[in-house]
């Protein structure tokens, strides 16, 4: 079994298990609240304590798996998921379950984003739209199974088989994990603990008062308290990120416009869509009398949209580009809403709903696997884990927003005391959330377009000045790794064009007329004195520009290396790394690459240095089949 189908169906596995206990659980709360004899406030907070627990660790969740191990720290979350729903299944009280609903949040916070970052490794940039919506159509049956498994469950087996269904799965998954996903590392800097603990306590005290002032209002001492204390935090915290050396989010992300568009476009879009939901449900409960199952049931033309229309929308955001889906989903998540907010009466016909449902959920299927494709395309594959946080983490502060605002509307013209007082609630927030949703439209259209598809050339020397260029801004990430000396000399090899062309071949990558990424091929591996045997073919140099990440920029390089490798009759081509490239060795992963110890080389020795830190240059080398002819 390959890597790619390894981490698809573990990651894709522990996502499924993460979306549908999310929505499980809300079609339950009635009879929870009676068993345990607990309050409405009870009942809030057996969801909110989990959407608290794991918006406030999203951050650090990511950092810890940069810092420590993806893969251990996903089998680590997934673990204290497990234990926590275990611990709410055998709750005798709503205290308990409250406390172990924020257990299985911490255990989301760790193993979800990661589980994102870890799937992204293993597959080809070009490929990353496609699988992410796979993925993302895996998360979607969850969705869909949530609200009806839910609502099952409560009504035939009780409220804790929601919970014990977990346990068996996690306790699969977490073996399963350790034992098959390939271990994977963010930058090498020590752990931003000031920024855990400023991240944490400001997202805890803007989310404590937001859930505290939709049922409270704004006006009481502890809410505005508790903001006051999560805003001055979390801009301590933006502070700080701009100034820490290893810091657990860079500012710098969002001076990338895809990053910073498409993160704005996620907060509007999920606060509309997710505030809007939790309106619906009232109303197909409250206004048209429908019971928990019934309401799982007619909901089902939202929900099953996502399982359906993720992976073709990922598919086409990888061939159309990520702008134009995301745009369109948004705009279909505000017709959706208008939708309802102008059909909404007392008495009105389930029927009457079911096209702004069937919008909402198409929208949502469009806008999911485009936005996260661009989130990780926007950073180089080492800061993936730390990117693929801040988004999950927006999304979480999105509902809560969402929801806490969207009922506070609600609340001002309405209340749940009958339909019609139902309904006179419901449309303003209703239109309220189509506006925030048509606000998404416009940060969506403020994503930049795509770049095309990545054309790989023989350069000339015209090209050495975009060449020098590219590699500069490629490698420069990476100069702080090694020492100075060989740093230096690395670079004065590296940047020595007129060489390389003299013993191999120089390609460049471009998109759309610009050059986008380098590497030099030689048909004779032994003239780059790093010890491969004679009739090998070699690679070097590879670099792709910060701006073309995520194109398929690296993967079209190495595909018409191995094309030329092939075509001079080499049985082996061969590529040298360095440990802390990440991306390189994640590549190398991907496209079945071995790695050779017996070829590593010291290059302290090979640049003739005594440097105080060492370098070690990784072999790794693939296996060529025959080629059937024909030039390139």
């Amino acid at each position: 079994m390959s890597l790619f189908v390894r981490t698809f169906a573990i990651t894709s596995s522990a996502w499924f298990l993460f979306a549908l206990d999310r929505l499980a659980v809300t079609t339950a709360l009635p009879v929870i609240r009676t068993d345990l004899g607990a309050g409405l406030a009870g009942a809030e907070w057996t969801v909110n304590a989990y959407t608290l627990s794991f918006a406030v660790l999203l951050l650090a969740g990511a950092a810890l798996g940069d810092r420590f191990g993806r893969r251990r720290l996903f089998a680590i979350g997934l673990a204290v998921f497990t234990a926590g729903s275990a611990a709410a299944a055998l709750a005798p009280d709503v205290g308990t379950l409250v406390a172990a609903r924020a257990v299985q949040g911490v255990g989301g916070a760790i193993f979800a984003p990661l589980s994102m970052t870890l799937l992204s490794a293993a597959v080809p940039a070009a490929r990353r739209g496609a699988v992410l919506g796979a993925w993302g159509g895996v998360g979607g049956l969850g969705v869909t199974a949530g609200p009806l498994l839910g609502g099952a469950l409560t009504s035939f087996a009780g409220w804790q088989w929601i919970f014990w269904l977990n346990v068996p799965l996690g306790l699969v998954l977490v073996p399963l994990a350790w034992r098959h996903l390939e271990e994977s590392h963010g930058p090498h800097g020590r752990l931003d603990l000031r920024g855990v603990a400023l991240s944490g306590a400001g997202v805890s005290g803007v989310v404590w008062a937001v859930i505290r002032a939709g049922g409270d209002g704004w006006a009481r001492p502890d809410v505005l308290v508790a903001l006051v204390f999560g805003v001055l935090a979390l801009a301590l915290f933006v502070v700080w990120q701009t100034r820490a050396p290893a810091p657990m989010l860079p500012m710098r992300f969002f001076r990338h416009r895809a990053f910073a568009a498409a993160n704005l476009t996620a907060l509007l879009m999920y606060a509309a869509l997710f505030g809007a939901l939790f309106l619906v449900t009232q109303l197909l409960q409250t206004g048209l009398s429908a019971s928990p199952l019934q309401a799982g049931l007619r909901m089902l033309p939202m929900v099953v949209m996502p399982m359906l229309l993720a992976p073709v929308a990922g598919a086409l955001s990888d061939r159309w580009g990520t702008r134009p889906l995301m745009a369109l989903g948004v705009a279909l998540v505000a017709a959706g809403l208008g939708w309802l907010a102008a059909v909404t009466a007392p008495g009105v016909a389930y029927g009457a709903l079911v096209p702004g449902l069937i919008m909402l959920g198409t929208g949502s299927a469009l806008f999911f696997a485009p936005a996260a494709a661009t989130v990780l395309g926007a950073v180089a594959p080492r800061e993936q884990g730390q990117a693929s946080g801040a988004a999950t983490a927006v999304r979480e502060i999105a509902v809560v927003l969402g929801v806490a605002v969207l009922a506070s509307v609600f609340a001002a013209h309405g209340d749940l005391g009958s339909p019609a007082r139902l309904v006179a609630g419901v449309v303003p927030a209703l239109w309220l959330g189509a506006a925030l949703a048509g606000a998404g439209v416009l940060a969506a259209l403020a994503l930049p377009r795509a770049n095309g598809v990545p054309l790989v050339r023989a350069a000339g020397p015209r090209d050495h000045a975009a060449i020098r260029e590219v590699l500069g801004v490629a490698y420069a990430q990476y100069a702080g790794d090694v020492s100075p000396e060989v740093w230096d000399a690395y670079r004065a090899d590296l940047l020595d064009l007129d060489r390389h062309a003299r013993h191999g071949q120089l390609l460049v990558a471009e998109v759309k007329g610009k050059v986008a990424g380098y590497a030099a091929f030689y048909p004779d591996a032994t003239v780059q004195n790093l010890g491969w045997p004679g009739g090998w073919a070699g690679g070097r140099g590879m670099g792709v520009h910060p701006d073309f990440r995520g194109q398929g920029v690296a993967d079209a390089l190495m595909a018409a290396l191995e094309h030329r490798a092939r075509e001079s009759g080499a049985p082996v081509f061969a590529f040298h790394t360095s440990g802390f490239m990440t991306a390189a060795l994640a590549l190398y992963a991907r496209l079945g690459y071995r790695r050779a110890p017996e070829f590593d080389r010291d290059m302290n020795a090979y640049y003739g240095l005594d440097a105080c830190r060492p370098w070690a240059a990784l072999a790794y080398l693939k296996y060529l089949p025959a080629s059937t002819g024909g030039t390139r």
